[in-house]
Formats: structure tokens, sequence, C-alpha cells
């Protein structure tokens, strides 16, 4: 019988316009001062009668979407508790509506005013809830997502081979699940999880959702990975869904080869028979790294950095300079940088995102003169040394998204001569663009749009 449970929670995304409409329209006719306005009266209770009864359904529907179809209470927390809110307004302002007459019923316009915002603002977050956080701004060019404020985009950044070196990266790790990231996730993570389906890993693609397994193992060309991806978008069963943003021909062609070649997480590129036509819209671009002279950093240095889950990659076969990222270690520290140290004039990227690094590290870069592309994204890092950064003399990108920085911090980096672009998007450095306070700096600042800061019960999705 548990089966009903989940199917009358699956009504909530068709009863939820209900309340919408007849709310809305009580409202309107609560704001309507044309003549015979009183004979509306009646009728502005009746909309909020069924606006109250329409409430209650799609709050208990949407209940028990919640309980039955595994998402978790930081994802549905907002607009679970607003919904709750918008029924109880309605059922109170009803009640209220039957104890008064029409002439004092219309002095209460602001009430109406605040219910419409409240409306808005949950149906805003079930629709993210539904169709992703970029449903509204996805379809439009990236132009013009920059000019609406939709910076998310910007930190998906899929695919990326280098032209000498992609032969030796693995094909899950360093080309599927970059696509599966870009293209997927935001429907199939482990906070929002549609049909039980979660991409963010290889044990979770291999596992499969609801319906079961998306790869099929006894006959690997006919999964429902490949065979979902290569419907037409407008079947219904294409995935991802039409309105969303739609993985490019050469991407398709790459997860329908690894799957086709086995699914394995341990096989290379090369081993699975892809040549480099196939991939060279996603090679990475040399032109903006030094040209540096330097030795081979030995096998035993770099097994050592690599044991403890740091990723290191070279970035051409004709450069000694690396590519470093602690992706897969977020405990990474300040104290840390001790195992860095010795190859710090070998790196060209360095990305630290999401770790807990903080101000101390940025101390410690002196000497890092290959450093060209540097990312702190998501660190406690309020910029106190970002005056340090001046002795990285080919550093040209900084990333400092969601940091602590604020303008004051930035202008220290004033006057360096290389550096290019700063992103600063969702910092206080953001907030105080927002309020028109803005530094004049010798490099490029995006602030991106301003946004709340993430709640402390906020999940990472990787």
């Amino acid at each position: 019988m548990d089966f009903i449970f989940s199917l009358f929670g699956r009504f909530h995304p068709l009863l939820v316009h209900l309340p919408i409409g007849f709310l809305l329209l009580g409202i309107l006719f609560l704001f309507y001062s044309g003549k015979n306005k009183e004979a509306l009266f009646p009728a502005i209770k009746l909309a909020f009668l069924w606006g109250s009864w329409a409430s209650l359904l799609s709050a208990a529907t949407g209940l028990l979407l919640y309980l039955k179809e595994g998402y978790t209470f930081e994802t549905v927390k907002w607009h679970l508790i607003l919904g709750c809110l918008t029924t109880i307004s309605a059922i109170g302002f009803y009640f209220y509506l039957n104890k008064v007459n029409e002439d004092t019923a219309r002095k209460t316009k602001f009430f109406g005013l605040v219910l419409v915002f409240v409306l808005t603002f949950t149906g805003h977050l079930g629709g993210s809830l539904t169709h992703g956080e970029d449903y509204l701004f996805e379809v439009l060019p990236e132009g013009i997502q920059e000019f609406l404020g939709n910076t998310h985009s910007k930190e998906i950044t899929g695919l990326i081979l280098g032209k000498d070196t992609w032969e030796e990266s693995l094909f899950y790790a360093d080309a599927v699940q970059p696509i599966l990231s870009k293209n997927c996730n935001s429907c199939h993570n482990p906070k929002n999880n549609k049909g039980g389906l979660v991409l963010t890993s290889f044990e979770e693609v291999m596992k499969g959702g609801k319906n079961g397994p998306v790869i099929f193992s006894d006959k690997f060309s006919e999964s429902p990975l490949i065979h979902r991806l290569l419907l037409p978008k407008e079947d219904k069963e294409h995935m991802p869904p039409k309105d969303k943003r739609q993985p490019s021909k050469e991407e398709i062609m790459l997860v329908k080869q690894w799957v086709e070649s086995g699914a394995s997480f341990e096989i290379l590129l090369s081993e699975a028979g892809i040549k480099q036509g196939m991939v060279e819209t996603f090679f990475l671009k040399e032109s903006d790294f030094p040209e540096a002279d330097l030795p081979q950093l030995s096998p035993d240095r770099l097994q050592a950095i690599k044991s403890r889950g740091i990723l290191v990659e070279p970035l051409s076969s004709n450069s000694n300079l690396i590519k470093v990222s602690s992706i897969n270690v977020r405990d990474f520290g300040d104290q840390d940088w001790q195992l860095l140290e010795p190859i710090k004039q070998h790196v060209a990227i360095l990305d630290l995102s999401e770790t807990e690094v903080g101000d101390q590290l940025l101390t410690l870069l002196k000497g890092c003169d290959n450093l060209t592309v540097l990312k702190l994204n998501k660190t406690s890092l309020d910029g106190e040394s970002l005056g340090f950064l001046k002795e990285c003399k080919n550093l040209k990108k900084l990333y400092l998204n969601k940091t602590q920085v604020d303008q004051n911090a930035l202008s220290q980096l004033n006057g360096h001569s290389i550096l290019e672009i700063i992103y600063v998007f969702d910092t206080p450095a953001s907030l105080e663009k927002s309020k028109g306070k803005e530094i004049t700096h010798s490099a490029k600042i995006e602030y991106g749009h301003y946004e709340l800061p993430s709640l402390p019960t906020d999940g990472k999705v990787f």
C-alpha cells in the first residue's frame, strides 16, 4: 500500500498550481476598485476558501513527495517552510474575511501584497527543485546570462584535456564525469536525485536509480544512459530534458564510447580506441602559460604528492609545468603546503577550492614564479594577505568566488603588472559593488551577482 502515498505525492506539481490561481484571483478582486466592487466580496471569500483547501492539498502532496522521492531536508527546507506559511496565511485570512465587512477587508491590501511575494518566492523555489537552479537562465546566451546576474554557469568548466597528455587520461574520471557534472548533475545529485539516480560518482552511476541500472553490464550498447541521450530532443524520454542544457555531439559521443567500451573506471582514453580528432575540441590552450626551463620532477616526488590524494598533471609533454588540484582532498590546510613547497616553481595552475586553506597560504606562495591560474573558491580566505600574490609575477587569473574578500583586500593587488582578471562572485566585495562601492583596479574584476551566503546546513554537490 506504500505506493499509494508515492503516487499521491507525485500529483504535487499539478495540484500546486491551484492555490496560486485561487489566491491570486482573490487578491486581484481585493484590489478592484471599480463599480459594484461590493458585489465581489463574496467572490473574494470564495476564492480564499478554495485557495485554502488547495493549499492544504498541495502541502500534503508536497510533503509526501519530499518523503518518498529522495529529497534531503536541506534541499526542500525553504520551499517547505514557505509553503506551510502560505497555507496558514490563506486559511487565517479566509476566517478573517468571514468576521469583517467589505470595507474593512479592503484595508488589508498590504497583506495581499505580502502573500503575492510569498507565493512568488515559494513557486520559484519549487521550480528550482523541479527544473534546476539555472532553469530560467541556461537557455540564454552566456552574455545575457551574465547581464542578468547568473554566474553559476561560469563555475561549470566541463571537460578540458591536455593536447599532449590526453591519451593517458582516465576515461571516466577525466572525461565522462566532467561531462555529467556539466549537463546532468543539477537533477541527479545527492541533494536532488530525480528518479533515485545520482550521477556524481562512478559508484552511483553504476548503481542506477529507482527504475534500475542505467548501464547494462551484459548489453552495454543498449544501456539507458546512452539510449536516452541519443533520443530526439522532442521525445519525452530524451535526457537531459529539451529545456535544459544539452551536451554537445562530441560529449555524447564520448559518453557512448565509454559505455560501449565496458564502462570501466580504470580504462584510459587511448585504451578505449579514442582518436585525437574525437577530443581536439576539449584541448587546453597553452599560450597563456610562461615558457619555463625547468628540470623534470622525479617520479618519487610526484608519487609522494599523489599518495595524499592530490591531483598532479603535466600541462603538456613539451613543458615541465604542472597543474595541481585538491579536488579529492577537502581537508587540505595551510600546513599541508609543505608537501607542495619543493615543486612550487613547476606549478602553473593551482586549484585549492573548497579546502581548509586561509590567508596564511598566501604568504607561502612566494617563489611560485610560474603560477598563472590560482583558484581559492569557497575557502575561508578574507584577503588580509592578498598583497603577497604580487610576488607571483606570472599570475593572470585569480578565482576568489564565495570567500570573505572585500574591496579593500582587492586593492592590495592593484598595480600587479600581469594580473588580468579576478573573480569575486558572492563575496563582501560583490555586495559592496551592488551598493555602489567600486575601487579602480588595474585588473578586471568580475563581481557577478551578489547572493546571500549559504546556510550552514547547505550541502556540497560534486
